[in-house]
């Protein structure tokens, strides 16, 4: 096959929204007739990916705790120099910090060309962590190196630009399959407690940044139908704690799509974000969302511009709501003004276009000229 060579590597091509991600961008540039890999530094795959796309395996992948991710970031290091060299490898696309550190590394070895595509806001590590204070360190130094460095938001690239500097910044946006969205949609599904239309819905981890707790807040106090779809480190706290005939835990599901379609509205309360694929998703199946206002993501995919949103109120648009970031009072108000704003699944539709497969990867092959 002519033309330059992908190598599409992350941390894993499993669970999370940067990992799927990763998984779509090589799918669409296979759609696309291009010469496409993926390599993944812990061999963890459950998106699929296109049957032409080959998967390298590191061949040393650890599970023991710090001095096991030590060994697999090492081992991925060596062997993807390996990779690019016998296989002419011409650009490495990385997703997540871990894999970005590794892609500049080899860059200095191998001279590829390196993209590295940031998905968390930089908040996540203005802290006295140890973890935080060696990332930030890392991005300084690693980050000038880069050939092309993407990010997600407008935002989020303006928030970087103090650590990162102000050459080879990119604004691209995340990459959904639209069409496998809506088929994956009509898959029929018992455990949904709730009629079509009748319940809320959230769809992610079940971590703090989620604000999960605020959201289960409010419904206990109401008499609306939540149903919550995602696991993580906090399910079984809330599970146990939030019991109620009106809030269903279900638990992660790989095809998440037929309850988000079936409900009357998306919920999203969380701190930070970088780019929240679910409102995309939601968008897609003619969803309208309640979302915070948190720094990346939710203000810029509903397309509120400068707006400014009072403490105790949200704002409204045909596509969805928004409110302060920790302000469960606007929240409160959200849900229960829910019934009397006028969305419009036209408008959310037009939306999620602009996050097409074809259109996102064709603006990475325009970068990659």
């Amino acid at each position: 096959m002519k033309g330059k060579k992908y190598l599409i590597f992350c941390n894993s091509f499993s669970k999370g929204g940067g990992e799927r991600i990763a998984v779509n961008l090589a799918n669409g540039l296979s759609l696309e007739e291009k010469d496409v890999c993926l390599f993944s530094i812990e061999n963890k795959q459950t998106y699929e990916s296109n049957e032409s796309i080959y998967v390298y395996k590191n061949p040393v992948s650890c599970d023991l705790p710090i001095v096991g991710k030590l060994i697999t970031n090492v081992s991925a290091f060596f062997f993807m120099i390996y990779i690019i060299k016998k296989y002419k490898i011409d650009v490495v696309v990385s997703h997540l910090f871990r894999a970005n550190y590794i892609n500049i590394f080899v860059s200095f070895i191998t001279k590829h060309q390196s993209v590295v595509v940031t998905h968390g806001s930089i908040s996540k590590y203005l802290n006295t962590k140890i973890s935080s204070s060696i990332n930030i360190f890392l991005i300084k130094r690693l980050y000038f190196f880069a050939s092309k460095k993407v990010f997600l938001t407008g935002r989020m690239r303006d928030d970087y630009l103090p650590y990162v500097g102000e050459n080879n910044n990119v604004v691209i946006p995340n990459c959904y399959d639209l069409n496998a969205i809506e088929n994956y949609s009509n898959e029929a599904v018992v455990d949904c407690p709730y009629n079509k239309g009748d319940y809320f819905i959230f769809v992610g981890r079940f971590h703090s940044v989620k604000n999960i707790d605020s959201i289960l807040d409010t419904f206990i106090e109401n008499n609306s139908n939540l149903l919550l779809v995602g696991d993580g480190c906090e399910f079984d706290k809330f599970r146990y704690k939030y019991i109620d005939s009106r809030i269903t835990f279900l638990g992660a599901k790989s095809n998440p799509y037929p309850y988000i379609k079936n409900a009357k509205c998306l919920l999203l309360a969380s701190e930070s974000e970088g780019f929240p694929n679910v409102l995309i998703e939601a968008f897609k199946l003619g969803v309208p969302v309640i979302s915070s206002d948190c720094r990346t993501g939710p203000r810029e995919i509903l397309e509120f511009g400068d707006v400014i949103i009072e403490r105790g109120s949200y704002i409204s648009n045909d596509k969805g709501m928004l409110f302060k970031v920790g302000d469960i009072e606007g929240f409160k108000l959200a849900i229960y003004s829910f019934g009397n704003c006028v969305f419009s699944t036209d408008a959310m539709s037009e939306t999620s276009k602009k996050y097409d497969i074809r259109s996102i990867c064709n603006r990475y092959l325009g970068l990659l000229k």
